[in-house]
């Protein structure tokens, strides 16, 4: 079996749970509700994770380098880690001190304003 088939098969085992319980929505605001979950709370933790196993790779390729070029490439690499981790932990707490202080709670769905009654 070819690498891209053993792949495939691996992402589609992650994802058909979400495949099996997926319903199309109905209406314009189910899917802004839908796509404002994805926004606000899947990609956020996604890359958090990605910068976490960023940093890692970066430690892992210090642990196996043998020589001080590859072990300088990893410091590089674990440094930028550090500071991708470090500037999205920072966004994260000033936009939850913003949502804190205006009184919004960063969740729920947006009300579409309407005309008339």
């Amino acid at each position: 079996m070819s690498n891209k088939v053993k792949i495939f098969l691996s992402s589609l085992v992650v994802l058909m749970p979400g495949i099996a319980m997926a319903a199309l929505p109905t209406e314009l605001g189910e899917s802004a509700s839908t796509l404002n979950t994805i926004i606000s709370g899947t990609l956020p933790k996604l890359f958090f994770g990605l910068a976490v196993v960023y940093f890692f790779y970066g430690l892992g390729q210090y642990a196996m380098g043998v020589d001080d070029k590859t072990k300088a490439a990893a410091k590089s690499t674990m440094i930028y880690g550090i500071i991708i981790i470090f500037v999205m932990t920072s966004l994260y707490g000033i936009v939850t001190a913003l949502q804190g202080a205006t009184g919004t709670s960063g969740s729920g769905t947006i009300k579409s304003p309407t005309i008339g009654s």
